[in-house]
């Protein structure tokens, strides 16, 4: 796809909220709750994330990432609609299976559509339809939601 990629284990909410502000594609891959991102200090939640107006798009590989708090909004459309072009997440729990991997799986089926140029809706379509294909099951996968469907990653 062209970018370079930067891996942070254990990220602090300003790193977080920082890498969201200055990367092109993000993916996050930890817990999260209706409207909270969890942090290795304390939670992110989607009130304090700033404006993102280079962001093209962010994956929020957590539980309920998509899920809006009460009066409030989730994480990834907040991301949206502070200026990204796409994000994606969860609304229901995700899981990862021992034998199959579950929705680390759908994240590899869909990054290898969006390779291909296709649009990040189709990319979470075609996505899940490879990992119900290969295990059988959806691990919660079946609960994402995408804000910005026509844009494109590669």
């Amino acid at each position: 796809m062209g970018y370079s990629t930067v891996r942070a284990e254990l990220t602090t909410k300003d790193v977080l909220n920082s890498t969201l502000q200055s990367k092109k594609v993000v993916h996050v891959l930890t817990h999260g709750a209706a409207g909270v991102t969890s942090c290795s200090d304390g939670l992110l939640y989607a009130t304090n994330i700033g404006s993102v107006p280079s962001l093209k798009f962010a994956f929020f590989e957590t539980c309920h990432s998509a899920l809006s708090p009460s009066g409030g909004k989730s994480t990834v459309k907040t991301i949206k609609d502070n200026g990204a072009s796409a994000s994606l997440g969860f609304q229901g729990t995700i899981s990862a299976s021992s034998s199959s991997n579950g929705c680390h799986y759908y994240v590899v089926c869909f990054y290898g559509n969006a390779m291909e140029g296709k649009t990040v809706y189709i990319s979470a379509v075609n996505a899940l339809n490879e990992l119900y294909a290969y295990s059988g099951g959806y691990y919660g996968c079946n609960s994402y939601m995408v804000y910005g469907t026509s844009t494109t990653i590669n």
